[in-house]
């Protein structure tokens, strides 16, 4: 008889285990799910910032756009970059947003915030748009480590040519703060620092 209890208490304890490991299964499961939901939600929410950035509108986003909407979502991107790039960095999916959408407004806008698109005068080349654009630029050239070393060079051409074009002095004085907080970062992408070398004069 205390046999036979001995092994009903195994086989209680066997269920349970049994229970505790499918319980454990499904809350990694829908951790899981929750997290593919959310990364899903975050590369929505970059790529229609993009869109709304560049003056468009969302076709995702019920949001009534208004002739400030651009610079919000440009301020919006410049805080999700600088606060959010380790995250970022993690997930493929989201890089690839920056790549083909927000790299490519950054560079469109700030080109234009410098007059190298065109000429005459722009709403963005007005000091508050243009202080917006040169501060995402910035982010996106000092954020991210390694990745996307050919987007974040084409911004850093950009920036450098406002230093040697006919802009104003604030302009310049805004590239120049935006190359220094690319020059100060810890892991400093080495070869990207050709585009600041000048060969030396022939003798």
């Amino acid at each position: 008889a205390a046999s036979g209890g001995r092994e009903g208490k195994g086989v209680e304890e066997g269920e349970g285990r049994k229970e505790e490991s499918k319980s454990e299964a499904q809350r990694v499961r829908l951790s899981l799910l929750l997290a593919a939901d959310a990364i899903a939600n975050a590369c929505t929410l970059l790529h229609e910032l993009g869109v709304l950035g560049s003056g468009e509108q969302s076709r995702v986003l019920n949001f009534k756009a208004n002739p400030n909407t651009d610079i919000l979502c440009i301020e919006v991107l410049d805080a999700v970059v600088r606060d959010y790039a380790p995250f970022i960095l993690r997930h493929q999916t989201l890089l690839s947003i920056l790549h083909s959408n927000t790299y490519p407004l950054a560079l469109q806008k700030l080109q234009r915030c410098v007059g190298t698109a065109g000429g005459g005068a722009r709403r963005e080349q007005r000091f508050t748009y243009c202080v917006r654009m040169v501060r995402l630029s910035g982010a996106l050239v000092a954020s991210l480590n390694n990745a996307l070393l050919p987007e974040k060079a084409r911004l850093l051409s950009t920036l450098t040519a406002m230093l040697a074009a006919d802009t104003p002095p604030w302009q310049q004085h805004l590239a120049l703060e935006a190359l220094l907080e690319f020059s100060l970062q810890h892991d400093l992408p080495t070869h990207l620092l050709s585009l600041f070398h000048h060969p030396s004069p022939s003798p």
